[in-house]
């Protein structure tokens, strides 16, 4: 009898704590969610946002809104897809998330965390659509309704949230991918066109820290082929696994950064158009990269180093190949202007959904003179440590440093001549000779017309010769070396000046209008 109502005592003091403590986390639940969605936001660039929290005791309801760029509007219209748009903003895409409360959780298994979310987005997104295209267009073909609906359950994730005790959020998704086949018939049925997409899965997992100010992701891509055909081209896209790890801070309000590391396995890509199909095969690609704080004087300033290889390049026409060996790059870009950077982030993310691109030189608006100003007086500056290529022949190379001149002013910017004069560098480019003329010889025998080895050489001989002459390029041992200057509005090839980078055109003075009981000024 004492075990009995040592049990129910027990069950009963569980119990309590999971009500009490249900309701407690159910409080706090939503200022949480929207800054994991905020955070997330941010690290992404675009926009995501929670609409229609509902708390309740036990569990809470929410609803995350990610709009549709609106420049993919009408490709979509094209197959009859066409999302509402509702008080004139960008349609979206809804998930409807349902969060278990903590601290004692059983769904999908048992979890001891503050809240814990599982859904499978493609499934339930897949059945919409197939309501939603019928609706619009009940006469469409249902290839349509089926091509729409395995879309979403290729894209469509299945999601997972856990929200841990000390705050800090897992988060995954897994793409289960799938294959989606259109075809369209082109009137009279004499043509078509036909798309088939295969999506391998892919999986992702987050984890942002109790502080809400570190975040950690990994994200393995399956890799996919698309397959497309029209009576007037014909492309094949096969690409390779992949994979993407990354650690990001904030460093600025909405602006997020840090390391990434992006492995890609070979890819390929065929074009036929009208002619021999070509073939471009990359046999893989690495990167890492790193963007770090520091100062330039009282600025806050942007640091980037990325380092960039792979193992070659090949393009094939028939039997005939032209190569490229291992290639590599390492770059460093520093005194990029935080406060400019952040704000250029943040008008991108707001203006993503309309379909608008927001380059750079968006600093010349009003709204960023300032920043404008204070960017030039930064002085950026690139510099390529180290650009190879090589083959079996030999290895040509790219180094250099291109800065901002210490009299460089902020208009500049408004005039993309004035800024080329406002440059100051020197590059040095060091070609093989070999690999020059091999790299001819290849290019050259894609053609209709393949010339021999004597002839590509002979041409090369007569093209190094009348450089050298010229005096852009200089003979070292096997190699050819050509150092350029960007120096006081000049463009120097080997210490010779070639011509100004930027010459001001000459502007005419309007003549004063004569006043009454003047002469008018005469030109002189």
């Amino acid at each position: 009898m004492k075990k009995l109502t040592l049990i129910g005592g027990a069950l009963a003091i569980v119990a309590g704590v999971q009500i009490v403590g249900a309701k407690i986390i159910g409080n706090s639940m939503e200022t949480q969610a929207r800054t994991i969605a905020g955070a997330y936001s941010d690290v992404m660039g675009y926009p995501f946002e929670i609409k229609n929290f509902t708390s309740g005791w036990f569990s809470s309801d929410m609803t995350v809104s990610v709009p549709i760029n609106k420049a993919v509007l009408p490709g979509l219209a094209n197959i009859g897809i066409t999302p509402e748009a509702k008080d004139g903003k960008a349609p979206t895409i809804d998930f409807d998330i349902h969060l278990t409360h903590g601290p004692i959780i059983l769904n999908n298994g048992l979890h001891f965390s503050l809240a814990y979310a599982a859904m499978e987005t493609g499934r339930h997104a897949s059945k919409k659509a197939e309501l939603v295209v019928h609706e619009q267009d009940p006469d469409k073909h249902e290839t349509l309704i089926l091509f729409v609906a395995d879309l979403i359950r290729a894209i469509g994730p299945d999601l997972m949230m856990n929200v841990h005790y000390d705050r800090s959020v897992d988060m995954s998704a897994y793409f289960h991918g799938g294959k989606v086949a259109l075809r369209q018939q082109a009137e009279g049925g004499k043509s078509a066109t036909s798309l088939l997409l295969k999506l391998r899965p892919v999986k992702s997992t987050f984890h942002l820290d109790s502080t809400a100010k570190h975040l950690t992701g990994d994200t393995e891509f399956g890799g996919m082929t698309l397959d497309l055909s029209s009576p007037a081209l014909t492309t094949y896209i096969q690409t390779g696994s992949a994979s993407l790890k990354g650690e990001y801070q904030p460093l600025a309000q909405g602006y997020w950064a840090g390391k990434a590391n992006f492995e890609m396995e070979p890819m390929r890509l065929t074009v036929h158009e009208g002619g021999k199909p070509v073939l471009i095969k990359l046999a893989g690609l690495k990167s890492e990269s790193e963007t770090s704080t520091s100062h330039a004087g009282k600025e806050a300033v942007l640091a980037t180093k990325a380092t960039v290889s792979s193992p070659g390049l090949s393009v094939m026409v028939d039997d005939n190949k032209l190569k490229l060996g291992h290639i590599e790059a390492d770059v460093r870009l520093k005194n990029l202007l935080l406060d400019l950077v952040a704000r250029e982030m943040q008008m991108r993310k707001k203006l993503a959904p309309e379909g608008l691109s927001v380059p750079f030189a968006v600093v010349g608006a009003k709204d960023f003179a300032s920043l404008a100003e204070r960017q030039v007086e930064a002085r950026p500056e690139l510099t390529l440590d180290h650009y190879t290529i090589a083959n079996a022949d030999g290895e040509s190379s790219l180094t250099g440093t291109l800065r901002l001149r210490e009299d460089a002013h902020a208009n500049i910017l408004e005039n993309p001549e004035a800024l080329a004069g406002a440059l100051q560098g020197k590059f040095t480019v060091k070609i093989d000779t070999a690999m020059l003329k091999t790299l001819i010889y290849e290019g050259s025998s894609l053609g209709p017309k393949k010339p021999t080895r004597a002839q590509t050489d002979q041409t090369a001989d007569a093209m190094l010769a009348q450089y050298s002459q010229a005096g852009l390029i200089k003979a070292e041992g096997d190699s050819y070396v050509s150092t350029i200057q960007l120096e006081d509005n000049k463009l120097i090839v080997n210490g010779k000046p070639i011509r100004p980078l930027y010459a001001p055109h000459q502007v005419t003075k309007a003549v004063p209008a004569a006043t009454p009981g003047t002469d008018a000024q005469q030109p002189q």
